[in-house]
């Protein structure tokens, strides 16, 4: 069996994306597949407000190494990436990012407390608030593990057609 891959393109130098968050906005990758054979996965790149607005570009690319630090009065993570090219988006990898930040996260968050609040028909008693937040903190519990598990085990495999399809060379094709 033949295995379909996504074809990438070079990326000019001065034209490398701009990645980095604070305060819940700014530009992050979400990953999209597990990684392949050469340990490099597609992930799409995003304009964030607390959460994924508008996807900007897919890239082919190499996690390294994580790092926290510390500051006075702020506390971050940063992770290098080896982008090795750029690869078109794809639609399924978006609505999925979107279905999870948009409405799985926050139904497994909010639906709870609502559900609680639509219960509780009795003033003098606490147990709908309750059942309530339990009920909440059990349903973030699952859906990040469940999220967890996907990104390790269900998230598709995609492979990039290797090498890289040069600028140069994608012009003369085109013309």
């Amino acid at each position: 069996m033949q295995t379909v891959c996504d074809p990438i393109r070079t990326i000019p130098s001065g034209k490398m994306p701009v990645l980095g968050t604070g305060q819940g906005f700014g530009f992050m990758f979400l990953h999209n597949t597990r990684p392949d054979a050469r340990g490099a996965f597609f992930t799409t790149r995003w304009l964030m407000i607390v959460l994924p607005i508008v996807p900007l570009g897919r890239y082919y690319v190499r996690q390294g190494p994580t790092t926290d630090s510390a500051g006075f009065s702020s506390v971050g993570t940063s992770t290098e990436y080896t982008i090795l090219g750029r690869s078109r988006l794809r639609l399924v990898e978006l609505l999925r990012t979107l279905a999870l930040f948009w409405v799985v996260f926050p139904a497994a968050g909010v639906g709870p407390i609502i559900l609680s609040i639509i219960w509780d028909n009795d003033e003098s008693s606490e147990w709908p608030q309750a059942v309530g937040a339990l009920v909440g903190i059990v349903l973030i519990v699952l859906v990040l593990v469940a999220h967890q598990v996907y990104r390790r085990k269900w998230r598709p495999l995609r492979e990039a057609c290797w090498p890289p399809v040069p600028l140069a060379e994608r012009r003369e094709n085109a013309g």
